[in-house]
């Protein structure tokens, strides 16, 4: 009996660690404004499988569209989203306290895509209207400057001083091998992107149009798992995402490296 008795804590011990980042009191909160992760897996709050909450305690919680499945992928608990219709809604991003100029977008990724231009998490795409948008996408296709394999990120703003910033790295920067971190960090003073994988920067090209502007405000819906279906096609992702985080400052490459490392 108290052999079976160890042997069943043993798997329960091994079934909660699989399924999670790290432990609460690790996460770096400083300037974090969102934070969603697979419903359920949240520590302290009730949610269910038509429920996201927002680990950032700002209040910005999703709900699911389309019911993507989620559960243990390769060790990690995570959403899976079939790439034509599913998706996670969190509303309109308002909350990215006093240092707006700065942003940093990170998430945990698993897809071996590599037909489909897809989205973590943004708004809009639409540089050419300079609508309110911030983009993260991931395994884009072969298509002009959209190489496979690829990160992509676009933040655009379209205050009175409106800044159009769109960044993207080498083709086959997230190999289609399994877990991989993507995050994008923006200076704005100095209207650079830096985006790692793995904790690791990675060359990026990226085209700068006017100045640094305020991102008080994200007039368009912000989801996961896709991109906003109001202007251009759909962008769906295909395959499991984990941990979406944003940041309203500049993380530092230790602290990517950290976050990369379980650390927070």
């Amino acid at each position: 009996m108290v052999i079976r008795s160890l042997i069943i804590l043993l798997a329960l011990t091994v079934s909660v660690s699989a399924q999670r980042i790290c432990p609460p009191n690790q996460v770096n909160r400083n300037g974090l404004v969102g934070r969603w992760l697979v419903p359920g897996k949240q520590t302290g709050a009730v949610a269910t499988p038509t429920r996201c909450l927002d680990d950032s305690n700002k209040g910005n919680h999703g709900t699911t569209v389309a019911s993507p499945n989620y559960g243990v992928i390769f060790s990690r608990a995570a959403m899976t989203f079939n790439g034509s219709s599913q998706y996670v809604s969190v509303g309109t991003m308002g909350s990215f306290g006093s240092s707006r100029n700065n942003i940093t977008v990170s998430a945990w990724v698993n897809t071996s895509n590599r037909t489909n231009i897809m989205g973590v998490l943004g708004t809009s795409d639409d540089y050419t209207t300079g609508r309110n948008a911030l983009a993260l996408y991931v395994n884009a296709k072969n298509d002009q400057t959209l190489l496979a394999g690829s990160v992509r990120v676009a933040f655009i703003s379209n205050d009175s001083t409106p800044l159009k910033l769109v960044g993207a790295t080498d083709a086959n920067s997230v190999p289609a091998d399994g877990w991989h971190l993507i995050t994008a960090v923006l200076t704005a003073s100095t209207n650079t992107i830096i985006i790692y994988v793995d904790g690791v920067s990675k060359t990026v090209t990226y085209n700068v149009q006017a100045t640094p502007a305020n991102f008080a405000n994200f007039s368009n819906p912000m989801e996961v798992g896709a991109m906003y279906r109001g202007y251009y096609v759909d962008y769906y992702f295909n395959g499991s995402i984990d941990d979406v985080r944003i940041y309203n400052r500049t993380l530092s490459a230790s602290e990517v490296r950290a976050i990369y490392q379980g650390e927070q």
